[in-house]
């Protein structure tokens, strides 16, 4: 079974004396373009919003056979809005910058 809730901790209570964390429940959706559902995405906090990357949802087929959806993709979660926005990567910076050169045969 694959699950779509999401949960948010708050840990100010710990910030603020000896209360522990509290956690919220939030709509199952929430606003927005919601990523649909899967499960074994990677996620991380950054700047109010919870970045989820991926993940896979496999559908069972007859004789207990299993199809699997892998996903690339990138959702924000705005936690102060509580939104969901599809992201893309940029790429433009890639191979740009100050890495190592490569010798061209002739240069051997």
């Amino acid at each position: 079974k694959v699950h779509n809730d999401v949960w948010m901790l708050h840990l100010k209570p710990i910030l603020q004396g000896n209360k522990p964390p509290t956690w919220e429940r939030l709509s199952a959706k929430g606003k927005g373009c919601a990523p649909n559902d899967r499960a074994g995405t990677a996620s991380i906090s950054y700047k109010g919003r919870m970045l989820v990357f991926g993940g896979v949802k496999d559908n069972e087929e007859a004789h207990h056979k299993l199809k699997s959806v892998f996903f690339n993709d990138l959702f924000a979660f705005d936690m102060e809005r509580f939104k969901w926005y599809p992201m893309r990567a940029n790429n433009k910076a890639a191979g740009k910058g100050k890495g190592r050169r490569r010798k061209k045969e002739d240069e051997t």
